[in-house]
Parts: C-alpha cells; structure tokens; sequence
C-alpha cells in the first residue's frame, strides 16, 4: 500500500465481515486487490478529526464524503468526551487538541456552512486537504466551526479563494450534494447512522461498516505506521 502508513486486518472487527470465521479463512480468501474504502465524516465531530488524521496516513486511497450529520441523525456530532479524544490524539501522534469554554458546548453546533464548504472543495478536487485544514482549525486553533472565519481560513491554507467559496455556499448544485450525500449514506446502511463511518471490502473482501465508537476502537487497534 502507498502512502506512509498501512491498513491491517479488519476480518472480525466491529461491523466489519463473520467475525473469527472470517479471520480464520482470510489467508484463503484474500486477493490481492486494494481495499475500498469511503470515510463519511462531519468537520464538526472530534472523532472524525482524530480519525481523519489518521486516515489520512494509513488509508490514503480511501475516498473522503463529507456528510451532514442532522442528514443521518438526530443525535450530537460527538459526545464531549474531550479526554477519549485526548487519549486517540495521544495514541496517534497527534497535537493535543485545544478546546475552549464554548467549544465544549457546540456537540450540536450548526455545521452546515463548513460541509458545504467541504462538497464544493470536494467538486474541485481538494475534499482531504480542506477537510484536514478545518478540522486543525477547530481541533488545535480552538476555532469555532460555526463560524464563516474558519471556513474561509481553513480554505485559503488549501488555495481556495473566499471569491469563490462563499458564492459555491449559496449555489443549489451545492446544497443538492450535500443532501444527496446524506440521502446515499442512509440508503447504504439501511437508515441512520453515527458519524464519523468507514465503509468498505477489506483486503480478503469481507465488508467493514463501523460506525463512531466501532471506529474509534477500529482505528486505534487496525491502523497501524508501516515498519521501517
């Protein structure tokens, strides 16, 4: 696998293939085809931050799709665990996230301008690099990320220009995709759904569908730096 870091096993994990049947039968059972995978995230979870980093280093071919997270459900985009998500900076080599008073409190904020933002970097090609922007815009600048500042901030460090971000926010093509963006996840797993998922074929072609928590311990067991 290219990139600077390697994704193992995922027979048996939480949402993802038979369990110890499937771990058993892998070495038979696996191909050499890549893995497939999509990242559905929303910029505001501190889970999809820390995750996404680490995405981003094990997984770089995987394809990242930015969700609404009211679009899949009702519940907050994370659970203000700051000190779980301390642990998984900690664990992934991570700076120490900054969280202000304010922060603590927007589990439900209004993220609807960063996503948007994040399908129009998506239509140009820039999905990862103004994700990850944004989520270190929130997560180590303690910026809010309701607020227009940190999307435009977060664009300029990957070359989007505010002339043509803050009209792609208002155009109907971009608020469709976000919609259908969430309508596609929800007809994927059969309903609603946490974020941030990871969905896929693992490499002896068995299916991965872990959601949040299931993520959570999928990344800090599976992912893994290469050996040098």
């Amino acid at each position: 696998m290219s990139g600077d870091g390697e994704f193992t096993e995922l027979s048996g994990v939480p949402g993802g293939g038979n369990g110890s049947q499937a771990s058993s039968d892998s070495s038979a059972g696996r191909t050499d085809a890549p893995p497939s995978f999509t990242f559905y995230y929303d910029i505001g979870s501190a889970y999809a931050w820390a995750i996404g980093e680490r995405i981003a280093k094990c997984l770089p071919e995987a394809e990242w799709q930015p969700v609404l997270q009211p679009d899949v459900d009702d519940g907050p985009l994370w659970d203000g665990d700051t000190e779980q998500i301390y642990d998984m900076a900690q664990k992934f080599g991570l700076l120490r996230p900054r969280f202000d008073d304010d922060q603590l409190h927007k589990t439900i904020a209004d993220t609807r301008q960063m996503m948007l933002a994040a399908i129009y970097a998506k239509s140009i090609g820039r999905t990862v690099a103004f994700s990850l922007a944004a989520f270190r815009q929130i997560f180590n600048a303690a910026k809010p990320v309701d607020d227009i500042d940190t999307v435009l901030l977060a664009a300029a460090a990957c070359e989007m220009h505010p002339r043509a971000v803050l009209p792609a926010l208002e155009l109907e093509s971009t608020r469709a995709a976000l919609a259908a963006a969430g309508a596609e996840l929800r007809e994927r797993v059969g309903g609603s759904t946490e974020l941030p998922l990871l969905a896929g074929t693992a490499p002896d072609g068995s299916p991965v569908l872990a959601s949040e928590r299931e993520l959570v311990e999928l990344a800090l067991r599976e992912f893994r730096p290469l050996k040098n």
